[in-house]
Parts: structure tokens; sequence; C-alpha cells
């Protein structure tokens, strides 16, 4: 028998493929940030004063005082009752069936 460690690791071609993009990203990301930029040979910014006048505030402000709503009286006034009859049905008498005579049996087994 040998001395030593031995690994054994059995994986399908879906894991490694995740493990070696895993590894391309992390390897890429460390490449983009830890590169060197070379200095800009440009001149720099020049530095604009203003001279403007300070800002002017103006504060409007609309004040709403309650005012109690007015008071409206009516004259009295007599009130008729309507008439509660329905002009449809005044030609005939009303119809009463069987089924209105009878108690509704099948309801109370439910």
């Amino acid at each position: 028998m040998r001395d030593g460690l031995r690994f054994s690791v059995a994986m399908n071609e879906y894991v490694l493929s995740a493990i070696c993009i895993t590894a391309l990203a992390l390897g890429v990301g460390y490449e983009a940030t830890h590169r060197t930029y070379p200095p800009v040979a440009a001149a720099p910014c020049p530095t604009v004063t203003v001279a403007a006048a300070p800002p002017t505030i103006e504060i409007q402000q609309t004040i709403y005082v309650p005012v109690p709503a007015p008071q409206v009286e009516t004259p009295d006034t007599e009130v008729t009752p309507q008439d509660d009859s329905d002009p449809v049905f005044e030609h005939r008498t009303p119809i009463i069936t069987d089924a209105l005579r009878e108690p509704m049996v099948y309801a109370k087994n439910q």
C-alpha cells in the first residue's frame, strides 16, 4: 500500500463546466479590479467662479377660516301619502297554487 493522501472526486460535465465558468468569472473580475490605469496627460479642469445674487424666497400662504354652514328655513307644507297599490295587478285576482299550500318538506331534510 502507498503512503500519502488519495482524493477521489466523481462529477459530471455540468458540475465541471459550472466550476470552470465560476473560476473564469472570478479571474476576469479580479483582473478588472486590480488593473492599474495609466495617468491621463490632460490639463486640470479650470475652476469657475460665479458671482450671482443670492436667491430670493417668497412665501405665499393661504389661511382658511372655517365658516358655519348657512341655515335654510323651508316653509311648512303638508305631505300627502303616496298610493302603494300597483296598477298592474288590479285586473286579476292572485293565483294560489298547490305549491304554496303545502309546506316545503324537502327543504327540511337537507
